[in-house]
């Protein structure tokens, strides 16, 4: 529930600021987060390495 409220007021900045989110720019954008975590639990779990310049 906290998500969907956090996700309302992210939209309601985007209004107040007349910016669209990146993702209706660039549909590519809705990936980045699902990859990242992806990537990060994969780390966590030893089957891929993330050096010091990718954090």
């Amino acid at each position: 529930a906290l998500f969907v409220v956090g996700w309302v007021f992210q939209f309601v900045g985007h209004l107040i600021e007349g910016n669209s989110p990146a993702f209706f720019r660039n549909p590519v954008y809705l990936f980045v987060g699902p990859l990242w975590l992806v990537r990060r639990a994969l780390a966590a779990v030893g089957l891929v390495k993330i050096s010091a310049g990718d954090e």
